[in-house]
């Protein structure tokens, strides 16, 4: 099922640029 496959990617991607935003913002409190 294409659909279902598409969701899944989306779902994904959204989650990984979530887990990104996140590194980025603990990364840049490290730093000071």
């Amino acid at each position: 099922n294409w659909d279902e496959l598409i969701k899944r990617q989306y779902q994904y991607r959204e989650e990984e640029q979530l887990a990104l935003e996140k590194y980025v913002r603990e990364l840049g409190e490290k730093d000071g």
